[in-house]
Order: structure tokens, then C-alpha cells, then sequence
């Protein structure tokens, strides 16, 4: 099993998605305020916090029937009715989300919805009227935080993809000191038994005859999708590594972080 790069260029496509976006966001400019007290018209709860956001830069649209979901930078998930027009704003943390920034949405063939936020993997739980989260600390195995692309499989699992994040605690690779970028990466997640599968991270391997990345060409994942061929398509942005070949002899503090990888993927395992 190995991914392969692929230098094909990329054409940008405007169809009915965009058009629709660019409603949602037109619609929900400047209305933000309103959409987060829609179903909390009374006072604020003493000892509680609320927030306020504005859902006008749409991320990502999932639709499920006459539904819209929008994944939003800021303003947290709305919820569209095509039909009625009605629609609700889900945040954080009064609907369960962590992160008012999603990134992503998905449904899996169970009829689960689920969106990539900043601070975990989230659920939404119909019967309870929220959100519920999944983080590294709450489902083992989960390797970051940051979720930023989803893909259902036909079988009923989730691909899950990653970005890194700025860590104050973590030890520093190289000096131990605390301060480093957590790693992010890809990985499959079976909602079933709350299991974590087939994690990719970017790992450069360098030899006599030639350099590249083992698996995922960086830790920064974008989008996936599936193609025509069956594959498991990847993209990703550079990521961050620390280097030290700028100096030779380099104590360690003397390197520095530089932005390395990124591109485009295709896993040849996926069955």
C-alpha cells in the first residue's frame, strides 16, 4: 500500500453548489446575530456563555433531501430548509460544538451527520438536539484535533482528514523544550465500535538514490475524495518541520521551522 503523487493540473469548476453558496452567504450577511439567539429569545442563563456569530463564510454545503447544512469559518453549522425557508445556527458551545470553525460536512450511509471543526470531530445527535464531540482524549486512537476534511466509505466509516496546530506543552522534537506543531494527518474512523484505523502521517525518507514522503506528502489534508478509479484521492497544503540542515554543525536549537510537502495523493489500498 503507498500513495502516489500526481503532478495532473487542477481545474476549477463554478456549477449550482457555488451558486448556492453564495445565497446562503448573501442571505445569513449581517443577519449572524439574529440566526444565534433564534432559539434563545429569552435572557441569558446567569453563569452561562453564549455566543453570538455571524454564519456568512460558507466552508461547505452538505445536503440531505430539501436540507442545507453549511459548514461555516466563525459562525458554527446552519441548517436550511429548501422548502420552507427556515433555518437555525448551531454553536459553540450552546448546540455541543467546541469550535464555531467547521471545516467540513459528511453523512454516512447510516443517515449520520458529521462535521470537521478546529477542536474535534462532532456528531450530530438528533434525538438529543446537539452536537456531541470527539477528541484524541475522548476516542483513543484519534491522532489530532484539528479536523478539516471528511469522505464517507460505503462501508460505513469515515475518512478522516487533519491539520497540524501550535502546541505550547508539547515537547519540541529536537531540544525537549515545550513548544512544538502537533502533528495531523489521515485517518479512518468506524463509528461503530469507536475505532481509529490506517493513520497516515508525513514522514520524509531520504536515501542514496532519492528523496521523498513514505506515505502522505504532508500532514495539512484539505479535501479527499473518491475518484472514478476507485481511489482514495488527497490533498493537502505544506506543513511545518523542523530543519537543521541550515547550519552544519547545528546545535539544537539552531534550526528552525520550514514549511515543507503538500500536493495531491492517491491511496492504491483502499478496497
Amino acid at each position: 500500500m503507498s500513495l502516489h503523487e500526481t503532478r495532473q493540473p487542477v481545474r476549477s469548476i463554478i456549477g449550482p453548489a457555488l451558486g448556492l453558496a453564495m445565497i446562503l452567504a448573501a442571505v445569513s450577511t449581517g443577519a449572524g446575530l439574529r440566526l444565534g439567539r433564534a432559539h434563545d429569545e429569552g435572557p441569558l442563563d446567569d453563569g452561562s456563555w453564549t455566543s453570538v456569530a455571524n454564519g456568512d463564510r460558507v466552508q461547505r454545503l452538505l445536503r440531505v433531501d430539501d436540507t442545507i447544512w453549511s459548514a461555516t469559518d466563525g459562525g458554527g453549522i446552519l441548517r436550511w430548509s429548501m422548502e420552507t425557508g427556515e433555518h437555525r445556527q448551531f454553536l459553540a458551545p450552546q448546540n455541543g460544538l467546541r469550535s464555531n470553525v467547521v471545516n467540513d460536512l459528511a453523512r454516512l450511509p447510516d443517515g449520520s451527520i458529521w462535521a470537521a471543526t478546529d477542536r474535534g470531530l462532532a456528531q450530530w445527535d438528533d434525538a438529543g438536539d446537539r452536537f456531541i464531540n470527539l477528541t484524541p482524549t475522548e476516542s483513543p486512537g484519534m491522532p489530532a484535533r484539528r479536523v478539516t476534511a471528511l469522505l464517507a466509505s460505503g462501508d460505513g466509516a469515515l475518512w478522516v482528514g487533519f491539520s497540524q496546530e501550535w502546541d505550547p506543552n508539547l515537547p519540541h522534537p529536537t531540544t525537549g523544550e515545550p513548544g512544538a506543531f502537533a502533528p495531523g494527518g489521515l485517518a479512518r474512523y468506524r463509528p461503530a465500535d469507536d475505532s481509529w484505523s490506517d493513520v497516515f502521517q508525513a514522514t520524509i525518507v531520504t536515501d542514496f538514490q532519492s528523496s521523498g514522503f513514505l506515505d502522505i506528502p504532508s500532514d495539512n489534508v484539505t479535501r479527499l475524495a473518491y475518484g472514478s478509479d476507485g481511489l482514495l484521492w488527497f490533498g493537502s497544503k505544506p506543513y511545518q518541520m523542523w530543519d537543521q540542515t541550515a547550519c552544519d554543525p547545528c546545535e539544537p536549537e539552531d534550526g528552525a521551522w520550514i514549511q515543507v510537502g503538500g500536493g495531491l495523493a492517491a491511496y492504491d489500498g483502499e478496497t
